[in-house]
């Protein structure tokens, strides 16, 4: 019990200090000389996206491992890696809509990286089902591509309405180093998400096997 009540403690301390920093990065952070403060939410956007794509790509690998060793605590892992992937993946949706609403006027709903986005989170939101009414763990680690070969089949497209092809290589310094900065913070957050939702399912199998 009282493990429990220092993780309690422990992981909010953690939550506050990597929110107060995305925060603290968001309001001092440089203006783009063409959108100026609309800026401020792609940064949050991309890191988001970003970490959701690593998550997807982490949970193929681990789905690779589970085909070939069928091993349920590997399935336990990429089931919380899967999970972060929703979230932080759809998080960055919503915020670029809100990005380009205030930097375009509006949501354009033809912009191929728009739908590719859509796509691959659909895609992702439907291996999650799966996998919870599927209790097998090589089709589970099988199932975790489904999302990954979306995303990979996506990319850049030439058909781009308003979308930048790199914004963030063709950025000035300044610029870069906080998309990098979000990026990382973004980074810990995945990881304080993996963390707790391990530490949950540690909790539930212990309750229940008592």
């Amino acid at each position: 019990m009282i493990q429990n009540q220092k993780f309690f403690t422990a992981r909010w301390w953690v939550l506050a200090l990597i929110l107060i920093l995305q925060t603290l990065i968001l309001i001092f952070s440089p203006e783009e000389k063409t959108i100026g403060i609309g800026i401020k939410p792609v940064y949050l956007h991309v890191s988001l996206t970003w970490t959701g794509m690593v998550l997807l790509l982490i949970n193929g690998f681990l789905g690779l491992a589970i085909l070939i060793t069928g091993r349920e605590d590997i399935a336990g892992w990429q089931r919380s890696v899967l999970l972060g992937a929703l979230w932080f993946y759809g998080a960055g949706f919503l915020i670029s809509l809100y990005a380009s609403w205030i930097n375009w006027g509006g949501i354009p709903l033809e912009e191929p990286r728009i739908r590719g986005t859509l796509n691959v989170w659909v895609a992702a939101l439907g291996v999650w089902v799966l996998r919870e009414l599927i209790m097998l763990p090589r089709i589970q680690g099988v199932f975790g591509w489904i999302p990954v070969i979306f995303m990979l089949s996506g990319g850049s497209s030439s058909r781009m309405v308003l979308h930048p092809d790199n914004p963030v290589a063709t950025s000035p310094l300044s610029i870069k180093a906080t998309f990098l900065s979000m990026f990382g913070l973004a980074i810990l957050l995945a990881l304080w998400f993996i963390w707790v939702q391990k530490h949950q399912s540690k909790n539930h199998t212990e309750k229940r096997g008592e």
